[in-house]
């Protein structure tokens, strides 16, 4: 089912997250907001690589930080433990 979170970074911007989750599992993501990634084509990969993965906050959390790291992308306004937070949040949303 897909869910919608519109997510304010503390001391940040704002995060949009549209994920389709089935069974407690991400099967699309989409990320969106008023932040900035270098280089920007690492979003679409991030997205990518988070699909089909379980909603659970220390291996999402733990990839995301593991791919900025080997593919040396910055974020600007958000962290990776936002980005976590805000996925988890469409996961425990209703509707």
């Amino acid at each position: 089912m897909e869910k919608k979170v519109t997510f304010k970074v503390p001391n940040g911007k704002l995060l949009k997250i549209i994920a389709d989750i089935d069974n407690g599992i991400l099967i699309s993501l989409q990320i969106t907001g008023d932040f900035f990634v270098y280089p920007e084509e690492e979003l679409y990969h991030i997205e990518q690589l988070l699909r089909f993965h379980p909603l659970e906050k220390e291996s999402l959390l733990f990839m995301i930080e593991s791919y900025i790291k080997q593919n040396n992308v910055e974020f600007y306004g958000i962290t990776p433990e936002a980005l976590t937070d805000a996925i988890l949040l469409c996961g425990v949303q209703n509707g």
